[in-house]
């Protein structure tokens, strides 16, 4: 009952309860101690919360002690934020018990009137965990919480620098001049404008209303790019940058993340990996990345391929095959650089999920581009295997045979045998039996090995079970 007040947050209650399971039970019974120190915390007796916890030993003990102790004063803030990094700083201690070190570490700070070391310690807190740990009634962590730390030390810094809110341009110096001596101020700044909703200056700037909240809007998505590129160079933050994006409450969705954003944590997301999640963040970044700051060396025509063959291979692992089709067909359409073995790559993902249909004209498209004779008769070979997949026999037989006369028409080397062998076994599908036999026969004269011989017997002697086609033979 104890337990279930507490969750409902009907603390006063649990007090109660508690009190009359005092009478019946010994202070040290179970994990009674660990219970009744939270319900302590909640209910703001820290001093209680100690007495009870006095003499109990254990992680979970040790950080309801070290988090009375700063809010009871038997510890300093300065003394408790110490012995809280020193503990979220030690690898060997378990996970849960660093995060909790460094969510005390985090309100140590805040009574330090601290902001940069309270937001490090936030950050610290959600890096080290991949996924959030489920809500905690006393050590709570939340997104959110290092956000409204970022915008409310991002407004104490604009109101020192005498920043006008809405002055975009005005913060984006200000942030610049610190972006590399003090990333943690540059943030907070770039995350002042980005959620600024009025941008009430450009309108003073002879704008109208509508084109000023206009600029401003797309000055907002450019310092949330900022603010995210900077996340991302911190410590733990890749992790940082999921949580703040997917797991806060300031976003509906994967959608609703600004495009600079989304563009950072694809990649981060495929290392996971996640491809669902990372066709989610794809949707609508039809174009490559914007090119680096230093764009020297940088080829944007290569760029642009790339990006679309990622598109393609994440659309089509990540549930939105036409999407990745659709892709990939601009890109071989195109004038841009295409790297063929990785095209193939994204068409081999299409024949895995047996959507061969959607291969054939791409493969089809690939075999008009110039190849080298033996990606030609690869890409011969792949793309009879997709003909072979739909049933179209015939075509596949064609297919197969060509790639096994290049170079020339009597080339008869292990790629050769192979596409000679699935030549013939699509002609008997297709009923052109003699052709079949042909191939089965030419094989046979070709090889030396036993077991390929026994095989290829075998198949010669399944040709008289099977119907012949009308009409004659395969030309």
């Amino acid at each position: 009952m104890i337990r279930s007040d507490i969750a409902v947050g009907k603390l006063d209650d649990a007090q109660t309860a508690v009190i009359r399971y005092r009478q019946d039970y010994p202070k040290g019974a179970g994990d009674w101690p660990l219970l009744e120190a939270r319900l302590f915390l909640r209910l703001g007796q820290p001093d209680s919360a100690l007495e009870v916890l006095d003499d109990v030993t254990g992680d979970e003990a040790e950080m309801l002690t070290l988090l009375a102790s700063l809010r009871d004063g038997a510890l300093s803030p300065g003394d408790a934020l110490g012995q809280a990094v020193k503990i979220g700083t030690d690898s060997k201690a378990p996970q849960e018990k660093q995060v909790r070190a460094w969510i005390i570490a985090a309100e140590a700070a805040q009574k330090l009137n601290n902001p940069v070391a309270r937001i490090q310690a936030l950050q610290d807190a959600l890096g080290i965990q991949p996924t959030l740990i489920d809500q905690d009634d006393v050590f709570k962590l939340d997104p959110d919480m290092l956000w409204d730390a970022y915008v409310s030390y991002g407004q104490d810094l604009g109101n020192d620098l005498q920043l006008v809110v809405g002055d975009d341009q005005a913060w984006f110096v200000a942030a610049s001049n610190q972006y590399d001596s003090a990333p943690v101020n540059a943030a907070a700044l770039f995350a002042v404008v980005a959620y600024d909703v009025q941008g009430g200056t450009n309108a003073a700037r002879g704008m109208e209303p509508g084109a000023a909240k206009a600029e401003h809007m797309k000055q907002a998505s450019v310092a949330q790019g900022q603010f995210a590129a900077l996340i991302q160079h911190q410590r733990f933050g890749s992790a940082v940058l999921r949580h703040l994006y997917l797991d806060s409450h300031r976003f509906a969705g994967p959608k609703s993340i600004p495009p600079e954003v989304r563009y950072l944590l694809v990649d981060d997301v495929l290392e996971l990996p996640d491809i669902p999640l990372a066709s989610q963040l794809m949707r609508g970044l039809d174009a490559a990345p914007p090119p680096p700051s230093d764009t020297k060396g940088y080829d944007a025509a290569a760029a642009e391929a790339a990006w679309q063959l990622k598109r393609a291979h994440v659309f089509i692992l990540g549930g939105d095959p036409a999407a990745g089709v659709a892709s990939l067909q601009k890109l071989i359409e195109s004038d841009q650089p295409v790297d063929v073995d990785d095209v193939l790559q994204v068409l081999f993902d299409l024949q895995t999920l047996h959507r061969n249909k959607d291969a054939i004209p791409l493969f089809e498209a690939l075999l008009k581009k110039p190849l080298a004779p033996e990606q030609r008769r690869q890409m011969l070979y792949w793309t009879a295997d997709s003909y072979k997949a739909v049933e179209n026999y015939d075509h596949a037989a064609e297919l197969y045979l060509r790639s096994a006369m290049l170079p020339g028409p009597f080339t008869m080397d292990q790629w050769a045998q192979t596409a000679r062998y699935q030549a013939a076994q699509m002609l008997a599908k297709a009923g052109y039996l003699d052709d079949a036999r042909k191939l089965y026969d030419g094989l046979l004269s070709a090889t030396q090995d036993p077991a390929q011989q026994a095989v290829l017997q075998h198949d010669l002697q399944q040709l008289m079970l099977l119907p012949a086609k009308p009409g004659g033979e395969l030309h």
